[in-house]
């Protein structure tokens, strides 16, 4: 964003403004973007839907940035819904407010401004730590689960702890079965060796409708790497604990053994 101000964007939010005339409001918006000094009292003014002008200019994308203050930022709307939500959701958030300060602030339904950057994909991959994916809003939905959603989450961190919660389970079962067979392979072998082990043992990952395409997917890359494992000679003796065979095997039986009882 450049500190230009865009004439033609500012005579178009006007309308957001009832009272004055709107070239009145185009006039006093002009003056108060112009100020070098402090923030602009305007900034505060709100419409009849209980938006400032700060919102409508960042929802816009004509908020300067010398306004990307703490101050700003913080305004909320009458829906709780912050500054720092609408510029996360634009992709205008400097990167110095990726922070859990800033990224679990709340709108009144508990969506945070993390959930808006997952969600545009504008989440850059440094500020992407275990603490920020489980960032977690009032039904349970964490961060992470809106990057599977949108097909974002790195493979590479997806630990076992994730897959414990249900809602996030669900989300990747849900996020295989639309890749291609290909795909699904690729996401599965950056996958933790623990997690993978973890899909075939558990008991009610299976019980998720369409879980067979992430089964079926774990299971082929665990056979590559316990095929690889064998003929680079790395293998255990007794063969290896991590065999999609043996894993699977032991939830089959304790099935078995179940249903005779």
């Amino acid at each position: 964003m450049t500190e230009s101000i865009d004439l033609k964007g500012i005579k178009e939010i006007c309308q957001f403004f009832p009272g004055d005339k709107p070239e009145e409001w185009e006039k006093k918006i002009i003056e108060a973007l112009r100020k070098s000094e402090g923030v602009p009292d305007l900034l505060l003014a709100e419409n009849c839907r209980g938006e400032t002008l700060a919102h409508i200019l960042a929802y816009n994308g004509l908020l300067p940035e010398r306004f990307f203050i703490p101050g700003v930022l913080a305004l909320a709307d009458k829906n709780g819904n912050a500054v720092v939500h609408i510029l996360a959701k634009r992709k205008d958030l400097p990167e110095k407010y990726f922070t859990r300060e800033w990224l679990s602030l709340k709108n009144k339904d508990g969506w945070m401004a993390a959930h808006n950057a997952a969600w545009q994909g504008s989440f850059p991959a440094k500020f992407l730590t275990e603490e920020i994916l489980n960032l977690e809003e009032e039904n349970g939905w964490i961060v992470g689960n809106t990057l599977l959603q949108r097909d974002k989450f790195p493979p590479e961190m997806l630990g076992v702890k994730f897959l414990e919660k249900p809602l996030f389970a669900i989300q990747l079962v849900f996020c295989f079965r639309h890749k291609d067979p290909v795909d699904r392979i690729q996401y599965a072998s950056c996958m933790p060796t623990e997690s993978l082990e973890y899909v075939l043992r558990n008991e009610d990952i299976p019980k998720i409708e369409g879980a067979e395409w992430l089964i079926d997917a774990v299971k082929k890359v665990l056979e590559r790497t316990a095929e690889q494992e064998a003929f680079e000679g790395t293998g255990s003796a007794g063969g290896s604990e991590a065999h999609p065979n043996t894993l699977w095997g032991r939830r089959d039986q304790r099935a078995g053994s179940e249903g005779a009882g």
